[in-house]
């Protein structure tokens, strides 16, 4: 088997992380531990992120006590699950929960519930919100290609805005925007995320006909953890 595996990693015809796989676990069958486990380092080292799979195959039992495998077992799951490990990706994780929402600008009414979670590999914190009228929804990811913060936003009256150059400014995630107000002119947009604690984040939504000279709360949002 190993000779044949050996030969079907030069195949064009078959994938050839499932040669390597299986190469791997002949080694680790035929008493060759380090050959196994260099060959699933190598498939790592690629981007192999099935951790299932080696966590549970069978024909690997004979190595999984070596701390290679652990390590292995480990740089897979960060394939998987790359945000996950990202210290960029984790700055809005503060924002995430099951929130009652009141508004400030409003004498503390009820403004509605939001729902916060993390999603597609921890990559995105995706927002569901119910308002007292109306509802919406938001992505927010970070974009590191750009190397910022990016937070796209929807709602059932057709509003779409979407919010770039999002950063940590003294410990507040903000993102700015541009858009036409009512009267087709267009403004600046700025939406500030306070952690007041554990359980309470502020989210400031202002918008600036000047230039950003000055600025003018459009809302002013008091989130409050359900626990």
């Amino acid at each position: 088997a190993i000779e044949a595996y050996r030969n079907a990693t030069k195949s064009t015809v078959i994938p050839a992380s499932f040669s390597r796989y299986n190469l791997a676990c002949a080694f680790a069958r035929g008493g060759q531990p380090d050959s196994a486990l260099a060959t699933l380092e190598r498939m790592v080292a690629n981007g192999y992120r099935q951790v299932a799979q080696i966590e549970g195959d069978t024909d690997l039992v004979s190595i999984r006590a070596d701390a290679r495998f652990a390590a292995v077992v480990e740089k897979a799951k960060r394939n998987a699950e790359p945000c996950a490990y990202s210290p960029e990706s984790r700055q809005f994780d503060f924002w995430i929960g099951d929130w009652n929402v009141t508004s400030k600008l409003n004498a503390g009414a009820q403004a509605g519930k939001s729902h916060v979670e993390r999603i597609l590999g921890q990559c995105v914190i995706f927002e569901n919100w119910t308002g007292r009228i109306g509802s919406g929804k938001s992505f927010n990811a970070w974009n590191a290609d750009l190397g910022c913060w990016q937070q796209n936003w929807m709602d059932d009256s057709g509003t779409v805005t979407n919010y770039s150059n999002g950063h940590l400014v003294d410990g507040a995630m903000q993102f700015t925007a541009e858009d036409k107000n009512a009267a087709g002119k267009w403004q600046k947009r700025r939406l500030t995320f306070f952690p007041l604690g554990p359980d309470e984040v502020r989210q400031l939504g202002e918008h600036s006909d000047d230039g950003g000279k000055s600025w003018l709360a459009d809302y002013d949002l008091d989130y409050r953890r359900v626990k």
